[in-house]
């Protein structure tokens, strides 16, 4: 993504479709990548299919990955992986 610089302009951060979060489980030893959305936003055809790819290279690789609109998505999608 970009990130605003504080004297102006904008950097960008990250690889093209990467997550928005993204973590590990220190105990299970297990890696976390959330896209977050605006409810109701449209995100750009091409754009989503990066972040599509990106959220199954993931779950493939046995991370917990997936999309949410809100705190009550993504506590049931936590909660489907047995957090």
């Amino acid at each position: 993504g970009l990130v605003k610089m504080a004297k102006g302009g904008v950097m960008r951060v990250g690889h093209s479709g990467q997550a928005d979060l993204y973590g590990w489980h220190v105990v299970k030893g297990q890696h976390l990548e959330v896209e977050t959305k605006k409810p109701g936003a449209r995100t750009p055809a091409a754009r989503r299919e990066k972040q599509t790819r990106w959220l199954e290279e993931a779950q493939a690789d046995n991370c917990v990955a997936f999309q949410c609109e809100s705190l009550e998505e993504a506590d049931a999608e936590l909660r489907r992986y047995g957090y």
